[in-house]
């Protein structure tokens, strides 16, 4: 049971009930001995054994298939070992017991999702260690539905996941390199399938779902290194790629697959039971992809999401919110050679990415590596398109963020690509781009793509000659209907190479932009002359035949034309050889050697002492006496953007053209964040953290609350406390004034403090307390004088430790004749009883069991020791230990 879902309890109830479940117990001495047992760390390397108890460096297990039938714990650890490689093999978590591959195997189940992550990390020195799946853990895919285009699959009876995080939450991957090669014959094929076979097995690095567990709150990958995972060429949503996450509908409101095979079929929006499957802090950070298709990184596609929105114009907010991703974060990932697209962040609420390369993308969208498939037989899917990839880009989300990326050589626009250009505002809803930087890119810069690609922004960014057009606004269904796409367009600069247009000639269709203090710097020999509206749906004039507005352009720098749109009546009009900026076209057009964005983001630092630092974009900056100097317009963002930063990170010069503006101040504003929004703005709150201390006899938690725009947090109905006592800890998100939370936002945590049992060594009476949210081991009983007992708590179900598994005391009765002790024969559970046997889940044999017949392992009884010593010191106090220590001796 996921512990937030206990959000359906409210705190008060469960205060109260804690209130007379923690009534007065009788006066007892200090507990002899108590420690906090920790969470489990599990070894794995090549050179063990599976026979071993796998939880520590010299006993680890051998392979994955050995950590797949474990329980997690939350803060457990499964640490690989350095070097070593894992082949033919993958690693599964899950939080659905029901999941399993095709050969039958399941996953280490995750119990408990709430509190400390569990983590999949290294150990040891040396190299990553390699998971190399070679075309293992296959499982079946079923999203639950027909996808929005007829040539997607709903349903696939393969796939091969390297990782697979089936209904897994709080759970960390790092430091890990993951493969999953083709295993080929000696004519290419595997399985009778070439690599562009319609039949090639679908596969993935790292495979992340969502389906029967409502919200999954915070699944971090970083550093990671994904590369050669080779699927299927064609399948774009059958999660093929190195990274990718999906949601499916829930089991339990599934159609029968007879009914889904309708093109008409419409899934039920129904809430299932634990709500909406859905992520929520999905970070995927430090990443290395490489040589992959047909994705790099695919966060997240969404069944319930594709049913909500696809068909809107514009995405409302509380839609997003209630079926999309919230809280995710793609940044400072490395991506080069992928079959298809670089980054897309599908189905989300304000996705944020930023400070990514990507290169060489699309490199299997062509006529040569990508075919319509070859067998036409009724069994088997026929494609009939789908040809086309960008870089870095949105489908169906809400106010996404781009900054920073820098998207270089995407490929194929002149091989058969649809795309090719590095920026795509595809269908979503309030897209931005600004501070990012392209070069040699095939397919253009930047397309605004379908009616559905509504209010973007793309402003203060440099592309450096990419080909083909530098605006795509395009709309591909014959009968237009509305206003989108539409963008705004502004201070931007663009290098464009010979025979690159400002219009891309084959997808200028019927999109309405406002382009406006732009430098369009034109290379060719002679003045270009430019064809203002390509395929006759452009025009410069504020309406066409449809009556809806189209493309305008306003004060822009135009260097080396012929003509210009009648459109601007304030044109920067600029003779080849003029000096406009320092040194243009000479910006890096491949990565950095460190893989890194290059730097060029100086926030807060004072205009001078900017120009001064150096940067591989200096050459972008406007020259002493430009004509883009003080030729501008004052901007009024089409979407409600304050002006923001140039280039540099440097407040924006209201009247200069172009990427980098000049006399202006420090700067100081957050790039991206002054969007101006009406109604209410959507937040979801992040977990809180929570670990367990000893205040001598007595446990006690600590509660630390994150930092999130517009979510307070309480604590037990109160503001956050420096410590709480037993009893439970229930933490709650809500919306600031002026925020709402989502419907699918979790609100509520629930945690516990364990209350210590009261134990009269004189009498050796054991009471083990009533707690709410908490299951001790042993039953209230008395104790054999100078025999020792071992309590081990450990949470209900509902609550959680976090880090911690479990917490244990050791009582030792006084050695003196005690009356209340049971006689010989009439011994209690647990006073001495030999532990019953266990079920092995991976925990050195003994499974954690909450029941309170049950003792923990290595919690046995032990007969008289140093322990009864200090037990008798304990009553005696401190002028007693002489005596206790002679008795001891006595004895």
């Amino acid at each position: 049971m996921n512990l937030k879902k206990y959000g359906s309890v409210a705190g008060a109830a469960v205060l109260a009930a804690s209130l007379i479940a923690l009534a007065p117990l009788p006066a007892l001495a200090a507990p002899i001995d108590v420690e906090l047992v920790p969470s489990t760390t599990y070894y794995v390397s090549a050179s063990g054994s599976d026979s071993n108890n796998g939880t520590s460096e010299a006993t680890p297990f051998q392979t994955l298939a050995k950590i797949n039938t474990l329980t997690l714990q939350a803060g457990d650890k499964v640490l690989l070992k350095r070097g070593d490689t894992f082949n033919n093999q993958h690693l599964c978590i899950s939080g659905d017991a029901d999941f399993s591959f095709n050969d039958g195997t399941g996953c280490a189940f995750q119990k408990s999702a709430d509190g400390a992550p569990v983590v999949i990390s290294a150990y040891g020195e040396g190299a990553k260690p390699i998971i190399a799946a070679n075309g293992a853990g296959q499982w079946k895919l079923d999203y639950g539905l027909t996808l929005g285009h007829a040539q997607h699959y709903f349903a696939k009876d393969a796939v091969s996941s390297t990782v697979v995080l089936k209904d897994a939450e709080n759970i960390e991957i790092t430091d890990i390199e993951i493969t999953n090669r083709r295993v080929e014959d000696a004519n290419g094929a595997e399985n009778g399938c070439l690599y562009n076979d319609n039949c090639a097995l679908d596969r993935t690095g790292i495979a992340g779902i969502a389906q029967n567990k409502g919200t999954l709150d915070h699944v971090v990958l970083k550093n990671l290194y994904v590369h050669d995972v080779q699927g299927n060429v064609y399948n774009k949503h059958s999660l093929n790629g190195a990274i990718y996450f999906s949601a499916f509908i829930a089991t339990e409101k599934m159609a029968p697959e007879s009914e889904r095979r309708s093109a008409a079929f419409k899934p039920s929006l129904a809430k299932p039971t634990n709500g909406y499957p859905r992520f929520n802090d999905l970070q995927i950070t430090d990443n290395r992809v490489e040589n992959s298709n047909r994705w790099g990184i695919a966060a997240t596609y969404s069944a319930y999401g594709s049913a909500a929105v696809d068909e809107l114009d514009q995405i409302p907010d509380d839609v997003i919110t209630k079926y999309g991703a919230t809280n995710v974060v793609v940044s400072r990932n490395f991506i080069k050679n992928i079959g298809g697209d670089a980054i897309t962040v599908m189905y989300g609420y304000k996705p944020l990415v930023e400070s990514n390369v990507a290169t060489e993308i699309a490199t299997q969208m062509n006529t040569s590596d990508y075919i319509f498939a070859k067998d036409g037989s009724p069994t088997k899917f026929v494609k009939i398109g789908g040809r086309v990839a960008a870089s870095i880009w949105p489908w169906k989300s809400k106010n996404a963020v781009f900054r920073f990326n820098e998207g270089l050589n995407t490929r194929g626009a002149d091989r058969g690509n649809g795309d090719g250009m590095p920026w795509d505002a595809d269908s979503g809803d309030g897209t931005l781009y600004e501070y990012n930087y392209s070069a040699n890119n095939s397919g253009g810069t930047v397309m605004f793509c379908g009616h559905q690609a509504a209010n973007s922004t793309f402003r203060f960014n440099i592309a450096q000659n990419d080909s083909l057009g530098a605006l795509s606004p395009t709309y591909w269904v014959p009968l237009y209907h509305g206003l989108y796409p539409n963008a705004h367009v502004y201070n931007n600069t663009f290098y464009l190479k010979e025979g690159a247009s400002i219009l891309h000639p084959a997808q200028a269709q019927q999109g309405t932009m406002k382009v406006e203090n732009n430098i369009f710097y034109n290379m060719s020999a002679q003045p270009r002359h430019e064809d203002w509206q390509p395929l006759g749906h452009i025009t410069w004039a504020p309406n066409d035949i449809d009556g809806n507005a189209k493309v305008t352009y306003s004060n822009n720098l135009y260097y080396n034309y012929a003509n210009y749109p009648q459109s601007d009546t304030a044109p920067v009009k600029v003779a080849r050889g003029a000096t406009v900026m320092v040194n243009p076209g000479t910006a890096p057009e491949q990565p950095a050697a460190n893989m890194r964005a290059r730097n060029h983001y100086f926030p807060g630092v004072a205009f001078a002492k900017a120009d001064a630092m150096t940067s591989d974009f200096d050459g972008y900056k406007l020259a002493v006496n430009s004509p883009a100097i003080g030729h501008g317009k004052a901007i009024t963002d089409w979407n409600g953007f304050a002006l923001g930063t140039d280039f540099f990170g440097r407040t924006a010069n209201t009247k200069d053209i172009g990427a980098v503006s000049t006399n202006a101040v420090s700067g100081s504003d957050t790039p991206g964040s002054e969007a101006g929004q009406t109604g209410p703005i959507y937040v979801e709150g992040k977990a809180p953290g929570f670990s367990l201390s000893l205040d001598g006899a007595n446990v006690i938690g600590t509660v630390t609350l994150p930092e999130v725009e517009g979510v307070r947090y309480t604590v037990n109905g109160a503001p956050l406390a420096e410590r709480y006592n037993a009893g439970p800890v229930v933490v709650k998100a809500v919306a600031k004034d002026g925020y709402t939370l989502g419907e699918s936002a979790t609100t509520q945590w629930a945690f516990v403090v364990p209350q210590t049992p009261a134990f009269d060594t004189a009498t050796g009476k054991l009471t083990i307390p009533h707690s709410t949210g908490v299951a001790y081991d042993a039953d209230t009983q008395a104790v054999q004088p100078g025999k020792t007992i071992a309590v081990t708590a450990t949470p209900a179900d509902g609550y959680s430790f976090a880090g911690t598994r479990g917490v244990r005391w050791a009582f030792t009765a006084d050695t003196k004749s005690n009356p209340a002790a049971p006689q010989p024969g009439a011994q209690k559970p647990g006073a001495g009883a030999q532990p019953k046997p266990q079920k092995n889940d991976g925990n050195g044999g003994k499974s954690p069991s909450s029941s309170k017949s049950q003792n923990k392992e290595g919690l046995a009884q032990t007969g008289s020791s140093i322990l009864g010593v200090l037990g008798l010191a304990a009553i005696l106090g401190t002028a007693g230990i002489a005596l206790a220590v002679q008795r001891r001796k006595a004895e």
